[in-house]
């Protein structure tokens, strides 16, 4: 992969329009592990495709998620094929996704995962 020059990467960055988004956790939910979670995530998903045609009307077009280890650790397959669906439904309403991997930070104490 070749290095930008100045000028194309102030080309590629001005053509971009301004980010107006916000940090997107489904309304429905006590916090993003319940977002996440295999037992929750389809109501979630259905609440987060009205939340994100109403980001769309209003304006925006960018979104920061920030994405649980708990949840990667328990239900892996899941979880990578929860956040497929979620970025696909976000780009249908023309939101840009900006990720968080795997926080750990906020989880101090033990989390409960609820598994089928």
């Amino acid at each position: 992969m070749d290095k930008w020059d100045q000028e194309k990467a102030w080309s590629w960055y001005n053509s971009r329009p301004w980010l107006m988004g916000y940090n997107h956790v489904t309304g429905s939910v006590k916090n993003d592990i319940e977002m996440w979670q295999e037992a929750t995530f389809e109501e979630s998903l259905t609440k987060t495709d009205r939340e994100f045609r109403l980001a769309e009307e209003t304006g925006f077009n960018a979104i920061r998620i920030f994405l649980p280890e708990v949840v990667w650790k328990y239900q892996r397959k899941s979880f990578l094929d929860n956040l497929q669906r979620f970025v696909h439904c976000a780009g249908e309403h023309g939101l840009g996704v900006v990720i968080v991997f795997l926080m750990i930070v906020f989880y101090r104490r033990k989390v409960r995962i609820y598994c089928h």
